[in-house]
């Protein structure tokens, strides 16, 4: 926790450890989930885009995530807490799967969107 309660870092700190705040993340989760788990063989190519866009929505949002608790606790705090080093690396993981799925395969055909 930090120390000055009048700061920024506070109140983000406050924030971020919120039962509201945690539940919503929770929440994403399971909705993520739910989404990763509509992938099927033979979708339509609308049905794909849809569910990628979804995805970088939900990247997007854990993204957050990692960045409001880093302001909350501090880089080196954030990173002492093995949960922590979890989020972001399955963010990284997801953000190189985008950057690769999307950028990798259009350069390949050289298109680069």
């Amino acid at each position: 926790m930090p120390k000055n309660k009048q700061s920024f870092q506070f109140r983000m700190w406050s924030f971020v450890v919120s039962p509201p705040f945690e539940y919503s993340i929770m929440g994403l989760i399971a909705l993520n989930t739910i989404v990763l788990m509509m992938k099927y063989n033979g979708a339509s190519d609308t049905y794909d885009k849809v569910l990628k866009n979804i995805n970088i929505v939900f990247t997007t949002l854990f993204f957050m995530e990692c960045i409001l608790k880093i302001i909350a606790f501090g880089v080196l705090n954030y990173f002492k807490d093995a949960w922590n080093i979890f989020d972001f690396v399955s963010v990284l993981g997801s953000f190189t799967d985008i950057l690769v799925t999307e950028f990798w395969v259009s350069a390949s055909w050289g298109i680069v969107l």
